[in-house]
């Protein structure tokens, strides 16, 4: 059974008053904050990406649970990620996620900061 945990995701950083009023919104109202799609030239935006979600543990040749692994980036055009970044890692640390690593990169070509953060976790198939 695979476990899909970005709806869960998604919704807690829609509901982050915080992370929504930094993020770009589409058509100036729906927040950019998505799921596996980069963001079409409204920045701020926030984008997670799920990076692996595969069998863990077995017990009587069945797994009995799952490593699922995300990437969230934050996207803007001036390195303003600071103001959100806290909130993304506490959302995902109360979803049971540990953050395994976080760079920030700038693409030269288009002058756009990204913050990148990696996140895992285990979650028994019976939850």
């Amino acid at each position: 059974m695979i476990i899909d945990l970005t709806g869960q995701i998604m919704n807690s950083f829609i509901t982050d008053p915080t992370i929504t009023g930094w993020v770009g919104k589409v058509s100036g109202v729906i927040p950019n904050i998505s799921a596996n799609k980069t963001p079409s030239g409204i920045l701020p935006a926030v984008v997670l990406y799920e990076m692996k979600n595969k069998d863990g543990e077995f017990a009587d040749d069945s797994p009995f649970n799952s490593e699922i692994g995300y990437q969230i980036t934050l996207f803007s055009t001036d390195g303003t990620h600071n103001r959100v970044q806290n909130n993304v890692d506490d959302i995902m640390r109360s979803l049971d996620f540990s953050r395994t690593n976080a760079f920030s990169m700038v693409d030269k070509d288009t002058d756009t900061h990204q913050r990148v953060m990696l996140y895992n976790t285990t979650k028994s198939l019976d939850d």
